[in-house]
């Protein structure tokens, strides 16, 4: 599925970057979506749509999604266009090394 920045805008949502995150399945990724995950019904009550994005691939993403029964999309974003639109992009630094 591909959804545009037109079709978000177009709809009732609330788009989540998971910031700082370099990958699905690490902790920090996990907490975020498993805690929008537990919120979602709240959500839904209230029409609002939640859709993640990070810069994954499709690939990590429904693997990722499946583990932990998220019950809403994740957008992949490797080019980091609407990550970087939303001012969320940031390197990763750990004990020197940037990813």
């Amino acid at each position: 599925m591909c959804i545009t920045g037109w079709e978000i805008r177009a709809r009732n949502c609330l788009c989540f970057c998971i910031r700082g995150c370099t990958k699905d399945n690490t902790p920090g990724c996990t907490r975020q979506a498993c805690a929008f995950a537990g919120a979602y019904k709240q959500f839904e009550a209230k029409g609002v749509e939640v859709i993640g994005i990070s810069k994954d691939s499709v690939s990590s993403h429904v693997k990722f999604a499946e583990k932990y029964d998220l019950p809403f999309v994740l957008l992949s974003d490797p080019d980091r266009i609407a990550i970087e639109a939303y001012g969320v992009w940031q390197e990763k630094k750990m004990c020197g090394k940037v990813s």
